[in-house]
């Protein structure tokens, strides 16, 4: 990850000729899935699987995404349409499943030191808002996003979405999730067999295949670009004090930025006549003329000023 390889080509025809040295830079990232390489929705769909948390009549569909250009960061993404409706006090919700050994990233998880999985969704105005809620009849509240890993010894860990409003936002957001984070402690990350994309009931490993027909009010959220990613700096989260230039590193360029703004313009700040009883000196330096060479006190003491040095006030 992250290295520079070269090579060249000689040409020999009785004298060697040397050909000319080229290179390539290997991504900074494993990709997990791009959803680049499935060219219809039966390819995507064979790799994921649509599911509802067991019997409780959630709806999803997926969708493959490339004609909406918004939609997609590259040429295709993956439409999440989910409808988790509720009835009393049951609770329900609708996941999407991949096995890793049919994704691009391998089941070892921390090689090349990964730290992170990196999750790219696009979410949509329209989406139910939190607190959207008739009891006793049905539940289209915005239900908690979480991406759930399980690994081959069957170990569950879920991380939740820290904030639900993103997905009311018609915009791509990076979730960052940090691998050592609590909630995935028990999950072998050299061994990470499934990953889960779901919304509202947490219950992964109990997914049940099939969909309901998309109609009515459906919420939606387009995924793309889940990637592995070593230690880095990430501006939107943190980035050190001082480092002007957003580049996760203090330097001669943050200085080169200081110095095209410092004392860039003048700064006239009012004078107001202190009040303090008990004041002891006040040098207001607007009196060159004032017989002190601007250093008069214009307090009851006294305390005039001596300039020495020919130093002048102006």
């Amino acid at each position: 990850m992250l290295s520079e390889a070269f090579w060249r080509i000689d040409e020999v025809n009785g004298v060697a000729v040397k050909g000319d040295v080229w290179s390539f830079t290997t991504s900074s990232y494993f990709v997990v899935d791009d959803f680049e390489p499935y060219l219809n929705l039966a390819a995507l769909t064979a790799v994921w699987t649509t599911g509802h948390l067991t019997n409780n009549g959630a709806q999803l569909q997926i969708f493959l995404a490339k004609t909406d250009e918004t939609k997609v960061i590259d040429e295709r993404s993956m439409e999440f349409a989910y409808r988790n409706q509720k009835s009393g006090s049951q609770y329900r919700g609708s996941e999407a499943v991949a096995n890793v050994s049919a994704l691009q990233s391998g089941s070892d998880w921390t090689r090349g030191g990964v730290k992170a999985l990196v999750l790219h969704f696009y979410g949509r105005a329209g989406n139910a808002q939190e607190g959207d809620y008739i009891p006793g009849e049905y539940h289209i509240t915005n239900d908690q996003m979480y991406v759930a890993l399980v690994d081959g010894g069957a170990k569950v860990g879920i991380v939740k979405l820290p904030d639900m409003n993103n997905i009311l936002e018609e915009e791509w957001h990076e979730w960052n999730i940090d691998l050592q984070d609590p909630c995935l402690a028990a999950v072998d990350m050299n061994n990470v067999a499934k990953v889960y994309i779901g919304f509202g009931g947490a219950k992964t490993g109990q997914s049940a295949g099939g969909a309901g027909t998309k109609s009515g009010a459906y919420d939606t959220v387009w995924f793309d670009d889940i990637q592995l990613h070593p230690p880095r700096c990430v501006t939107s989260e943190a980035y050190p004090y001082g480092d002007l230039d957003e580049d996760c590193v203090i330097d001669n360029s943050d200085l080169g930025l200081m110095s095209e703004v410092w004392l860039d313009k003048d700064f006239e700040a009012p004078v107001v006549p202190p009040n303090d009883a008990n004041l002891l000196v006040w040098y207001t330096f607007d009196n060159p003329s004032d017989g002190y060479a601007g250093l008069s006190d214009s307090s009851a003491m006294g305390y005039h000023g001596i300039a020495v040095n020919d130093v002048s006030v102006h």
